[in-house]
């Protein structure tokens, strides 16, 4: 064979064997960019799923603390009006009475977002008002004793919430 097109078929050869390394090595980089986008579009996007629950759950809490707050000046009113008057209250407290439509949306913002130590504490708390409530009512001996209990019941309710808030920067409905 002439030396000369001997050359030339191994000068093409290598040609062709560093076009295919390089056309796989592009396909490879593309791949692992490809990769790497979709990587750090997906945890851009949980974070941003991460900030929209806090927040979302921040404010059901905020509403749960005042429906608390507003549960116990009630109770307080029915047991002792008077004392609430002398300090400046306006007496009897209207009971927090919402409708049923918003009850169910209320509550279901509260299953939806709120801790399962929290939906306890709020269910052990709103079952201490109903029997502080149905003491007062009944102008039972131990009125004093289920206003105690549902205070602590409330106090309990505060301190998981804000447990709950406290731990909420790292992992809201078990995300990574």
């Amino acid at each position: 064979m002439n030396p000369t097109v001997l050359a030339a078929l191994i000068g093409a050869g290598a040609v062709a064997v560093t076009a295919i390394s390089g056309f796989i090595a592009s396909v490879r980089v593309a791949r692992l960019a490809t990769t790497n986008a979709s990587n750090t579009l997906q945890l851009a996007l949980t974070e941003q799923q991460r900030e929209r629950v806090w927040e979302r759950r921040a404010e059901v809490y905020v509403d749960v603390v005042e429906y608390v707050h507003r549960r116990l000046r009630a109770r307080q009113s029915l047991h002792e009006p008077a004392v609430l008057t002398a300090v400046g209250g306006t007496g009897i407290v209207p009971p927090v009475d919402y409708g049923a439509a918003e009850w169910f949306a209320f509550d279901a913002r509260l299953r939806v977002f709120a801790a399962d130590s929290v939906l306890k504490e709020f269910s052990a708390a709103l079952k201490a008002d109903i029997a502080a409530r149905e003491a007062i009512d009944r102008q039972d001996p131990g009125t004093a004793q289920a206003m105690r209990a549902a205070v602590e019941a409330d106090a309990a309710l505060h301190a998981s919430i804000r447990a709950e808030l406290a731990g909420l920067a790292g992992a809201p409905f078990g995300m990574p």
